[in-house]
Formats: structure tokens, sequence, C-alpha cells
């Protein structure tokens, strides 16, 4: 699996392979990346919300989860990026193992096993000496430096690492880098690409068909009578920028051509990849395709921006339907020849 690192202020760390944005303050999201020898995952250190339980709830919350290490690379990288928020945050940090006892209070670990809390397998460990020691059903694993502690759940630890791993739309790239290069929306704020939330939110502009303003699966005369009542100039309402189906900042004739060459049911599930190709990118990258129109256009096909030819490993780009002057007119005759 490649992916990307989406921005260009990075620095290596001499003791281990790991990259971080220069200047990084605590709490910035930083990426560990495939390049450097890393998964691609993009980590954060925060403020705990008290326990280990309201630091993964909050973690979730924003489409991650508490930090998983399944290597010593791993574990080193951690260490190398928690040394610049200690002094913000403090020197323990939760991670996010926990111990698994069912409903049994076990003061030996019998019947008890650890588990990561995102279901990846629990086969690498850095248990500081003598532990763990678990006496209780509810402990989790916290960190002082870079060795490993089982703590009470509500132990008051003052700092949390999230992780984040999810890839939603199996383009192979981390869905949160996507959406910190701003090449998938995420209107909630949640941490979870809107294209992924169709099922649940279907009000979400990305989940809706291209003329489907009042976002109601249909593409109808409810919608064309918002279009032209909002008609002119796109305001800041949010029916005035839904109506400006092509983002050029007017609702004009082309919005209304949108509209109509959509008219019916429509089922909107994320880009189209053809049979014949295999996905590359999704949506069009900002820092590739800078104008925003276009952008909206290339959207607006539901085909995916880049694939590759599955038989000839050639890749392609997606160009949208549009109309240009091929060749001289009489009005520019001269400058032709």
């Amino acid at each position: 699996m490649k992916t990307k690192m989406f921005g260009s202020d990075v620095m290596l760390g001499a003791a281990v392979a790991a990259s971080m944005t220069v200047g990084a303050l605590a709490g910035d999201a930083v990426q560990w990346r495939v390049e450097d020898g890393g998964n691609g995952h993009w980590y954060q250190s925060v403020a705990s919300s008290g326990s280990w339980t309201a630091s993964e709830s909050s973690a979730e919350n924003k489409g991650g989860h508490l930090v998983t290490i399944n290597s010593s690379a791993e574990s080193s990288w951690i260490k190398y990026k928690r040394q610049y928020t200690w002094s913000t945050w403090g020197n323990w940090c939760w991670y996010g193992g926990k111990l698994n006892c069912g409903t049994v209070t076990s003061p030996n670990c019998v019947d008890c096993h650890w588990e990561w809390t995102n279901g990846e397998a629990f086969d690498f460990t850095n248990w500081a000496p003598g532990e763990p020691n678990c006496g209780y059903s509810t402990e989790r694993v916290g960190s002082l430096g870079t060795d490993w502690a089982d703590l009470f759940d509500s132990y008051p630890v003052p700092s949390a690492i999230i992780e984040w791993s999810a890839d939603c739309n199996s383009d192979g790239i981390v869905d949160y880098g996507q959406i910190l290069a701003g090449q998938l929306a995420d209107a909630n704020s949640n941490g979870i690409p809107d294209i992924c939330e169709c099922a649940t939110h279907p009000e979400l502009g990305a989940c809706r068909c291209a003329g489907d303003i009042v976002a109601d699966g249909t593409v109808n005369g409810a919608d064309l009578g918002t279009l032209l009542a909002y008609w002119g100039p796109r305001t800041s309402g949010s029916f005035s920028i839904a109506s400006d189906i092509n983002g050029d900042a007017r609702i004009d004739g082309s919005d209304l051509g949108v509209l109509l060459a959509n008219w019916g049911t429509c089922t909107p599930a994320g880009p189209t990849v053809p049979g014949w190709a295999t996905l590359i990118e999704a949506f069009p990258d900002p820092a590739v395709v800078t104008d925003p129109t276009l952008r909206m256009a290339i959207a607006a096909t539901g085909l995916a921006w880049r694939v590759r030819d599955t038989g000839t490993g050639i890749e392609m780009l997606l160009v949208p339907p549009g109309t240009f002057q091929m060749g001289c007119t009489a009005s520019n005759l001269s400058a032709c020849n």
C-alpha cells in the first residue's frame, strides 16, 4: 500500500524512522508515512477526557480511536511524537489497550485477555518491569515514557493519543489525511468522510445527487422551484449554496441544466470506478486541480478522478463534459498563420 503526505513541512528524527510537521504544537495531527517505514496512519496528542472510557469515546467522536501499537518501530515513533507534548499534556498518556475479563473480576487475570479497542491483534507488548499487574477488570493501558502500565479506568491520566486508520472508501489512503487535504468533504467535522455516512446522514452535500437541492433523494419540482427562487448570486444561505450546483458562486442556467439532466430518482454512493479500471484517487487533488469549479464539474460526473486501466496499466484522468473552440475562427485567423 502506498500513501501520501499532505503537506511539505517534514523533518526526520535521527533516532527513529519518523516524520513530523515542523514546528508542530501539542495537538497537531501528524502522519507516520509509508515512505518513512510507517503505516500511513495519522496520530494526535490531546488532553485526556479523564477516564480511558471517556477518552476512547472522544476519539471515536473524532473518527479515530485511542492509539494501537503493533511493533517496536511504532512504539518508538509514538515516543518521538510525545516528546513534543509532555510539557502541555503531561507525561502519562492513554493508549487503546484494555483488559477484557467479561463479567468476571479476576485478581490474577484468570479468564482475562488484553485487546486493542479497534479489534487489532494484541501481539506486541512493551510492559514496564513488573507489569501487567492487573487486579480489576476495568484496567486499561497507559504509558509513562516508552513503557506501558495497566491502570484503572478511572485513573486521572492527563493525555491521550488518537490514531486515525479508517479507509472507508477503500482507495488505499487513510480517510483523515484526505479530509485534511480537502479531498474528502467532512461537513459535520466528525473525522469521517461525508460519502461514508450517506446511510445515516443523507442530508450531507456529498450524499446528494447533483440537483437534489432539498435532499429528498429525488430531483423534481421541489428542487426546480428552490433553484428558481434563489436565482442570481449565491448567498450564505444553505438553500442558496445547495442551488449553486456547479460551485461557480451563481445560480443560473448552468445549474438549471445539471438539475434537468439528473431529473428523477437518484442513489449516489460516491464516485463510480469503471469495470475495466482500478481506483487511484476518487476525488481531484486540490493541489493539482486548483480551479474549484473544475473540481465540482469532475465530482458532478459521479466518476472517479484517477483510475488505472487494469489491462494496460495506463493511468487515466477524468475530463468532465464540456465544449471548447478547436482551430481558428475568422476573428483570429491571422494569429494561426
